[in-house]
């Protein structure tokens, strides 16, 4: 019996946008050799402090986690976490439309043949969630924290496409055994604002943090949508096990 790969769901995602790319970053596993650009930065962090939140850890620890992560090359950075973890706690003290149940879960599972049912023998897939929510109307969603410059409006009209978001309802769904067709988007608007001259950093924040703006979007995924999502992915697994065999990789 062959091997059984395991592979991710951005390792998928990158085949998909580039193979190229997919076989510098994940099987040469060439790496860039820089920091992370800013707006990475600032999301990754924003995340790991939205889960010490959402487990009940007070602002004053968060602000001391991101402390510790402050060096002279990434202030502007810093500077804006501090303001968007502020102006969260000012704007969701309390969670009173959901439920958290999962925080950060990982989730591996089998990929399965739309057309027979039957469970590939050569490839799993792995990914993590943000978070899993129970809703007030006691249906499941999946919560995902996003972090923007755009329009809150305009930034929502896309995200009914978000294959990565519908790929998780249905597959870590699948893991936990129950329904999941909603996703509630936790979007954070950066601000824009900077520093003015004489400005203390303790006021600039403090206007930042009231310039951080913030929306909770549920969207509902018709059955359809998930169900494409199966056939979807069991043809990029035969992309991807086609590309190792003959070692073609286009871009």
């Amino acid at each position: 019996m062959p091997d059984i790969v395991e592979t991710t769901y951005s390792a998928a995602s990158t085949f998909r946008d580039c193979r190229q790319k997919y076989k510098h970053r994940y099987i040469d596993l060439i790496e860039k050799d820089r920091p992370p650009a800013a707006p990475l930065w600032i999301g990754t962090v924003v995340h790991d402090c939205l889960e010490m939140w959402h487990r009940g850890e007070p602002l004053g620890e968060i602000i001391d986690y991101l402390d510790d992560l402050r060096t002279e090359d990434n202030t502007k950075n810093w500077v804006q976490c501090v303001a968007i973890m502020q102006a969260y706690a000012r704007t969701y003290p309390t969670e009173d439309s959901f439920e958290v149940l999962e925080l950060e879960e990982v989730f591996r599972g089998p990929l399965v043949n739309p057309e027979t049912g039957r469970a590939s023998t050569t490839m799993v897939l792995t990914g993590k969630v943000d978070g899993l929510i129970k809703l007030e109307s006691g249906e499941h969603a999946i919560l995902e924290h996003k972090t923007t410059t755009l329009n809150l409006e305009r930034y929502v009209e896309t995200l009914w496409t978000d294959f990565q978001t519908r790929f998780y309802c249905q597959q870590y769904g699948k893991y936990k055994g129950i329904s999941i067709r909603k996703a509630m988007f936790n979007i954070i608007k950066k601000s824009l604002l900077r520093k003015r001259k004489g400005e203390s950093e303790e006021a600039l924040i403090e206007r930042m943090t009231g310039d951080i703006q913030f929306k909770r979007y549920l969207l509902s995924f018709e059955p359809t949508l998930l169900d494409e999502i199966g056939a979807q992915v069991w043809e990029l697994k035969d992309n991807m096990q086609l590309a190792a065999r003959s070692g073609k990789y286009y871009k």
